[in-house]
């Protein structure tokens, strides 16, 4: 039976055992198996919690102490500050602007309450210069550009298997290794007339 992954912070103990399976060369993913954590809080760790280039368990320790007690001091977001973001944002500034010249919220709390109003039937979002893109589920597959009532060359008529006749053409996509341009093939069947696009 398979632990179930976590992300939450890791102790001293798993700092060590970490930083000791990192010296040996083993690769992020391998070490989130040994320590039964998530590949992205193995990724996290080490990229936050480093010194001079180097991870060490006792430094990261104190980074994420310190940095827990700061989250910890900061004021909470009461009813005036909320107001005030609210009149900021219906003017026109974005979350990135209020946070950065009043310090009243960070962005990312300022998008969340948006969000929030938004569920509640709010019109804050109407605000926002740029609209929320849906999120997509990552084993969801992409259906734009797929064509439904596609007809397999299997399946084409005889006559056309013949190239007896001008415009049956055969059309193919070639797809770049990581997904990010396309060509389309064109080829004519009587004249083998060829075209890129």
């Amino acid at each position: 039976m398979e632990l179930p992954m976590s992300s939450s912070r890791l102790d001293l103990s798993e700092r060590y055992r970490l930083h000791a399976l990192y010296e040996t060369g083993m690769s992020m993913r391998a070490i989130a198996d040994v320590l039964a954590r998530a590949p992205s809080t193995i990724s996290r760790e080490l990229c936050r919690n480093q010194h001079a280039a180097r991870y060490r368990p006792d430094h990261a320790q104190r980074i994420s102490e310190h940095r827990r007690a700061q989250a910890s001091r900061r004021p909470r977001i009461d009813a005036e500050r909320i107001r005030q973001i609210e009149v900021l944002l219906r003017e026109d500034f974005s979350p990135e602007q209020i946070a950065g010249r009043t310090g009243l919220a960070s962005h990312a709390w300022i998008y969340r309450h948006i969000y929030a109003d938004q569920k509640r039937g709010g019109q804050l979002f109407m605000h926002l210069r740029k609209r929320r893109r849906k999120r997509r589920r990552r084993d969801m597959r992409d259906g734009r550009g797929q064509l439904t009532h596609r007809r397999s060359w299997t399946q084409r008529p005889s006559v056309v298997e013949q190239r007896s006749r001008i415009g049956d053409w055969e059309l193919e996509t070639i797809r770049a290794s990581h997904g990010k341009g396309v060509v389309v093939s064109m080829t004519e069947r009587r004249s083998r007339l060829h075209l890129l696009a």
